[in-house]
């Protein structure tokens, strides 16, 4: 077995041309033994090759199912690896491009994976995580953020998936705050306000609430304080976990309009076949 050994600068270390796992995990060779089951100092090796043309959209493959596993150290170990990459990333025109081709390969794994629940779920999580981060603030990024939107959100039409949803909620409420797909995350998670499910219905309340309240001015996004000062009292006040009915009959019409929405004509609801749907 021959093994490339990379420096967390993307040098090439070592070459290991004679190698074998012992009884305890570990790489055993002239070198010493190299960690395989560590999953930072796996991950961290994985770092020079993200962007590979041949070999970025794979590992991010691997890496977002990682993302989406059930130990800890493995969760944490691969965002931590996507992080330091992109954070790498400065403002100059050669990096935001790097910035760009990083979204267009994971729109792409997403779009290659629609409805692959072993991907997508993990996928939507990892999503959320680098949103937050506030790399992507970048204008020149907004086509791709605004893809990134359209995904999501058909992704989770009709699902009974309630992970995927919370999931798409926390994307949603991140997008919020990059002004190219921002009115469009608004309206996915008014549309979601109504959400057949009581658990997505608070969760998204208490994401636009919380937007709010950091909004230093509200005249950007009501015609007046007034109206900021009602969608505070309908989000904060409001029982989500009463009767879909109801909230479609009394709540809906009003929130839209505050926030300058047109309501969809298509009612919130659960279909007879016990299909969930968000619009």
């Amino acid at each position: 077995m021959s093994i490339i050994i990379f420096s967390e600068e993307g040098k090439e270390e070592n070459t290991l041309d004679s190698a074998y796992l012992d009884d305890r995990g570990y790489l055993n060779t002239k070198f010493g033994y190299k960690p395989w089951r560590n999953p930072y100092f796996v991950f961290s090796q994985m770092i020079s090759l993200f962007d590979s043309p041949n070999f970025s959209k794979y590992l991010f493959t691997g890496i977002i199912s990682s993302a989406g596993g059930l130990t800890e150290s493995t969760v944490k170990s691969s965002l931590d690896a996507l992080t330091k990459h992109i954070s790498h990333f400065n403002g100059k025109d050669n990096e935001i491009e790097k910035k760009k081709q990083f979204l267009k390969v994971f729109n792409s794994i997403f779009e290659d994976n629609l409805k692959e629940e072993r991907i997508i779920v993990p996928l939507m999580k990892t999503m959320e995580s680098l949103l937050r981060t506030n790399y992507f603030s970048e204008p020149s990024l907004g086509e791709e953020l605004v893809k990134m939107h359209g995904l999501s959100f058909k992704e989770v039409q009709k699902t009974r998936n309630i992970i995927k949803l919370i999931s798409c909620a926390g994307i949603m409420g991140e997008l919020m705050e990059f002004e190219p797909v921002k009115l469009k995350a608004l309206r996915s998670l008014l549309l979601m306000l109504f959400n057949a499910y009581p658990k997505v219905r608070k969760l998204v309340s208490e994401s636009l609430y919380n937007y709010l309240l950091t909004l230093e001015d509200p005249t950007t996004m009501f015609k007046d304080e007034d109206q900021y000062d009602e969608a505070i009292v309908i989000l904060s006040e409001t029982d989500w976990g009463s009767k879909l009915k109801e909230l479609n009959a009394e709540v809906k019409p009003n929130i839209f309009a505050i926030f300058g929405q047109e309501p969809p004509k298509k009612k919130a609801d659960v279909k007879p076949d016990g299909e969930a749907t968000i619009v």
